[in-house]
């Protein structure tokens, strides 16, 4: 268990790598304005796809294995990837063009330009389909592929367009730019990740009954609220500047939100390999098998997130400084997202653990409370304190959301008590 973490840590640190030179050279390459252009514009794509998920990214971490488990139904597995499939790319085309078509015609398009606004529209479908295959791969047992594919591969597809675009002469200078190699990355895992799916599923003709699809609804739905509030809850500091303040100020803050982020190392790691093993575990009532994965997870996430953050409080003065003007204000705000991330993990995987098990519904309505105490909160934030205010709300509700549903695990005694 513990080479699958450190696989999957170092896959990710890999991406994370080169995730770091992307935004590094899209910040330096582009104005602090158009880079808070291009911040936005993916942000709200991405809050959009994880609702057009509609939770099947992780509800096939736990269906899946299930059906592994019962003789490798394939009819089943094939028929719930089916499904899955054209029921959200069906949800992310509507969303993404219905909500950027609004934007449109609302005084936002002054700010970010008609272009990005339909980039973004079209940006929706195509993370859609690039997590949902990774969710796929995690449900199958291939995590170390399903985090490769949606962190190291898409990052290295984007710094390599990049690269190729200034050997060819273009010069990037604006964020709808920026948002067009995006694309085009995004289009090239997606497929590349799906072709590496179709290796590892049998083709099945056979239909689910009626009763396995509205068993998949019931799962995802909960799952989907919950990864949407908690997307949201991460990402509402970035879209209410946004839409309050000028691209410059969302250019500054992003790039304190995208390095913050890169603390978050181990929680992909937890989402990539924890998720899938605790639902297994838990369908074969392995109760200290599941308890050993629980405190093995929790004392990888707390060393190598110390280290991680502790060298990002280091780099970033000089990469700011690299940067140049416009970004100087952005380290406060990187400060105190990192206490935030750093106090969460050292809570555990907690609503992890509540959704693989059978309290999903908790996790929903914990994640809800801390999303919309984030919103409501980060609007008079923003406006009294500024960049400073938006982290320090989101960093507030991101550790009330685990604290919060650590106390729930303990309550219901996922830990202690024998699987029933």
């Amino acid at each position: 268990m513990l080479r699958l973490f450190f696989s999957s840590f170092f896959i990710v640190i890999i991406g994370m790598g080169f995730g770091f030179f992307v935004q590094i050279a899209l910040a330096k390459m582009l104005s602090v304005e158009q880079y808070g252009v291009y911040s936005f514009i993916f942000s709200l794509s991405l809050v959009l796809g994880i609702f057009s998920l509609f939770g099947f990214q992780n509800s096939a971490v736990r269906i899946l294995p299930k059906y592994l488990n019962e003789n490798k139904d394939t009819a089943k597995i094939s028929s719930f990837i089916k499904f899955s499939r054209k029921f959200t790319l069906l949800l992310a085309s509507i969303s993404g063009f219905l909500v950027f078509g609004i934007l449109s015609f609302t005084s936002i398009v002054d700010k970010y330009s008609e272009e990005a606004l339909w980039v973004g529209a079209l940006i929706v479908p195509i993370t859609v389909f690039l997590r949902l295959n990774s969710g796929f791969l995690r449900g199958l047992h291939h995590s170390s592929l399903s985090v490769f594919f949606e962190t190291t591969f898409r990052e290295f597809l984007l710094l390599s367009f990049i690269i190729l675009a200034v050997l060819l002469g273009f010069q990037l200078e604006l964020g709808v730019q920026a948002l067009i190699l995006l694309t085009i990355s995004l289009i090239v895992a997606g497929g590349i990740s799906w072709a590496t799916l179709c290796r590892f599923i049998r083709r099945d003709k056979s239909k689910a009954d009626k009763k396995d699809y509205k068993n998949w609804l019931n799962i995802s739905f909960p799952m989907m609220l919950v990864i949407f509030a908690q997307r949201l809850m991460r990402r509402s500091d970035l879209i209410i500047l946004g839409l309050m303040m000028q691209p410059m100020m969302v250019g500054a803050y992003a790039i304190a939100a995208q390095f913050s982020e890169v603390g978050s190392i181990s929680q992909k790691v937890v989402q990539s390999v924890f998720s899938s093993r605790a639902s297994s575990l838990y369908t074969k009532g392995d109760h200290s098998g599941l308890k050993k994965l629980y405190i093995q997870n929790l004392a990888f996430s707390v060393f190598s997130t110390a280290i991680i953050c502790l060298s990002i409080m280091f780099v970033m003065p000089y990469v700011l400084e690299f940067l140049g003007d416009g970004f100087e204000g952005a380290y406060d705000a990187l400060l105190i997202l990192l206490v935030g991330q750093f106090v969460m993990v050292c809570t555990g995987p907690s609503a992890a653990l509540l959704a693989m098990t059978k309290y999903e519904r908790t996790v929903m309505w914990i994640t809800f409370a801390a999303a919309a105490g984030n919103i409501i909160c980060n609007i008079p934030a923003i406006i009294w304190f500024g960049l400073e205010g938006a982290a320090s709300v989101t960093a507030f509700f991101m550790v009330f959301r685990n604290i919060l549903s650590y106390i729930f695990v303990v309550h219901y005694r996922i830990l202690k008590a024998p699987l029933s």
